[in-house]
């Protein structure tokens, strides 16, 4: 019995709300415009990922939910990455909230209930 609590439908709300941080946060934060472009550039990737992928808060079945769980893991160990990026590394404003960003995205994922896609 699986008994993590975020349902499929309920992940994929979460990310259009992980993806409106990723366009919007970064610029409120009087961040440096590389790490603003960067993180707009991660919000449409992940929002157009979202969209496309196949459970109830899905625009268009195209991507398997399986396969959107394997891009997370993925994006989420690519943002732990950035982390060393000079855009993200050197500015005051933008490091902390990369690392709470990065870790409320692991734990997202880590919650999720990928057995089911209802």
């Amino acid at each position: 019995m699986n008994t993590k609590p975020i349902s499929a439908k309920q992940h994929g709300i979460n990310d259009y709300l992980f993806s409106a941080t990723q366009f919007l946060v970064p610029e409120r934060l009087g961040a440096n415009p590389e790490a603003v472009k960067l993180y707009r550039l991660l919000g449409g990737n992940l929002l157009l990922t979202n969209l496309l992928t196949d459970h109830p808060a899905g625009a268009a079945p195209v991507i398997a939910y399986s396969t959107h769980r394997l891009i997370d893991i993925v994006s989420v160990a690519g943002l732990a990455l950035l982390t060393f990026h000079k855009a993200i590394r050197n500015d005051k404003r933008m490091l902390p909230f990369h690392l709470g960003y990065t870790a409320l995205a692991a734990l997202h994922i880590a919650l999720t209930n990928w057995q089911r896609k209802s």
